[in-house]
């Protein structure tokens, strides 16, 4: 070569292949030289290709592949880099088995936590928080954490926690965050909504749950007077081995408030309720249960509603007997 450069240029039908002979020149425009000295040839392309550099032995008819062996050595054009992916964590569906309790009552808090990213997350930690308002922040109280393990992309895992119910009666929120992973696309989508839990000091509320579904409970209401605007007042009693013995302690109960006609409305073995109904006509007690105290509450405002009365769960003063289980 004279030490300058020259170009060709050659066109081939898409799938197909060309030779290019520096001597022939069929089918291109342009030079590669005379064949003769130390040449380099470089070549480029609009869309992916290899190239092969050949040498045709004269003597012995054979060919010689000169290419590099080397990825990108034999003139093809290198792949794309692969487009970046990263992980994007949230928290979603956070709930409670119970959201009406008694102060110091035991529930669960759970939360799902999904990697809706296009890339996997690390392990990290999720941290459980009770706030005063409906948003969760990690400002808010810390009540407990747990384990995530790594995820997939649109990997989820659904994390729980047994808690204990503030000692004061009012309205709490609870909710969860999870911390950020190394190379999370979005760190400001990690907590959870808040779902809302209502606490009643222990004993006020007429409604009350065994520890579990072995154990027995009763409510029975009682009145003061004759009539709807003398009173009235319940006795309960929960956590009792036996059916009878809980029907016995809580009509006991009710008479201790010096009330009349203490006979049990409600019987149950996970949660019951008692609910007072007033009309034009007189008032009244239903009693119902349920898998929650929520859901105890609910069905007995339900049978007392379609009785026709203007219906509530009561808060106030009681009599009650509580046994530890299998007393």
């Amino acid at each position: 070569g004279g030490g300058g450069r020259r170009w060709a240029r050659v066109a081939t039908p898409r799938l197909a292949s060309c030779e290019v002979d520096p001597i022939g020149w069929t089918g291109i425009t342009g030079r590669l030289g005379d064949g003769q000295g130390k040449w380099r040839l470089t070549v480029t392309a609009d869309r992916p290709l290899l190239v092969m550099s050949l040498l045709h032995a004269t003597r012995t008819g054979h060919l010689a592949n000169l290419s590099a062996i080397a990825q990108g050595a034999q003139g093809s054009a290198p792949p794309p880099p692969p487009p970046e992916t990263a992980p994007d964590l949230v928290v979603q569906s956070p709930s409670v088995s119970d959201g009406s309790l008694n102060a110091g009552a035991r529930f669960t808090l759970g939360a799902r936590v999904r990697n809706q990213g296009d890339g996997p997350s690390a392990a990290t930690t999720l941290r459980y928080y009770r706030s005063s308002d409906a948003t969760i922040s990690r400002s808010d109280a810390r009540v407990g954490t747990d384990a995530v393990g790594s995820l997939s992309d649109s990997g989820a895992s659904t994390e729980s926690i047994g808690l204990t119910a503030p000692a004061s009666a009012g309205t709490y929120y609870y909710g969860a965050c999870v911390d950020s992973v190394t190379g999370e696309s979005n760190t400001g989508n990690n907590c959870s909504p808040a779902v809302r839990v209502t606490v009643s000091v222990s004993g006020n509320r007429a409604s009350y749950c065994n520890a579990d579904n072995n154990l027995w409970g009763a409510i029975a209401g009682g009145w003061r007077g004759q009539y709807c605007g003398d009173g009235f007042g319940w006795g309960a009693a929960w956590n009792y081995r036996d059916r009878a013995s809980a029907i016995s302690r809580a009509e006991s109960a009710c008479r201790s408030l010096g009330l009349r006609e203490c006979s049990w409305d409600v019987v149950f073995s996970s949660c019951g309720a008692l609910a007072y109904g007033e009309s034009s006509g007189g008032c009244n007690l239903f009693g119902d249960f349920g898998t929650t105290r929520s859901a105890a509450e609910q069905s007995a405002l339900s049978r007392c509603r379609a009785a026709g009365y203007d219906c509530r769960i009561p808060v106030g003063v009681s009599g009650s007997a509580q046994a530890a289980p299998h007393a």
